[in-house]
């Protein structure tokens, strides 16, 4: 079967929809143990694979083994409904959100200027959500942004308002203030890396988000958090693609420079902070 799958992939052959079947009936551990050895193949093939002849190519027929033909439908589904994509530059806090066209997708946009009506519109979602400290709690969506932007050191509290139909604003209370400010009141930082915050918490186990530079106008004690926060992502499933500075990346080094993964016996994400708290204050 591996070898079957890996013939199919070097070739470009779609597969059926038994391949499904099959791999679904398998348990989490033999699904590792066969992406493994698929991966492992697939380098070995390429590694060792030299230019063919043409004259010398395999005919296909048009088709691989006949099981297969649901793997690539598989994977356009997974690219067209698990990825997600923020960019560098994010939505300026002076601007208005605009409301997105089904915010129930939980796409915050590739600026994150849709990040205020996901937020709205997912904010009582309650599942298991990772929270500061490496644990996951079950617990709304909304809550689990804010214990967030309080570990981040960015504000106290956080609510989205509608100002007119479809346009949303962002209020937060800034560590320190008794009363909500709009977004533009406070440090940039806030509006650049609450996208990052939301889009990862409500992308959830299994999906991919990919991001760039998630660290833009944060202080450095805040760049040490997001790395925290992505880990703590990661630990409950989440796949990532992150570019960042060199700040965020060595603080990731750090936290697996002991073991693979910061996963104690238990299961449980166990932070490790490789600086002093009060080194970036």
């Amino acid at each position: 079967m591996i070898q079957e799958v890996i013939w199919a992939v070097m070739h470009d052959i779609p597969a059926d929809a038994n391949f499904d079947d099959w791999y679904g009936q398998l348990c989490a551990e033999e699904r590792e143990q066969v992406q493994r050895e698929v991966l492992e193949g697939l380098e070995t093939e390429l590694r060792t694979r030299q230019p063919a002849d043409p004259d010398d190519a395999e005919p296909l027929g048009g088709r691989g083994p006949a099981h297969l033909s649901g793997a690539q439908g598989a994977a356009a589904q997974y690219l067209a409904t698990q990825v997600r994509y923020v960019g560098p530059l994010r939505h300026a806090p002076h601007r208005p959100f605009p409301s997105a066209a089904d915010p129930d997708l939980g796409e915050v946009g590739v600026e994150g200027e849709y990040v205020a009506s996901v937020l709205q519109a997912n904010r009582g979602t309650v599942r298991h959500y990772p929270v500061p400290g490496g644990a996951v709690e079950k617990l709304p969506l909304l809550e689990a942004v804010q214990r967030w932007m309080v570990d981040f050191g960015l504000a106290e509290d956080l609510r989205v308002r509608e100002d007119t139909p479809l346009v949303l604003s962002i209020d937060v209370v800034p560590p320190g203030l008794e009363r909500a400010v709009s977004l533009s009141a406070v440090g940039v930082g806030v509006s650049q890396v609450l996208p990052v915050i939301v889009q990862c918490l409500v992308a959830g186990p299994g999906a991919l988000v990919v991001l760039e530079q998630p660290e833009l106008h944060l202080h450095p004690a805040a760049q040490q958090r997001l790395a925290d926060f992505l880990l703590a992502c990661t630990a409950g499933g989440q796949h990532l693609l992150v570019e960042a500075v060199a700040m965020v990346t060595e603080a990731l080094e750090l936290w697996f420079e002991d073991t693979p993964y910061p996963i104690t016996s238990t299961g449980r994400w166990s932070p490790r902070s490789p600086w002093s708290s009060d080194l970036f204050r």
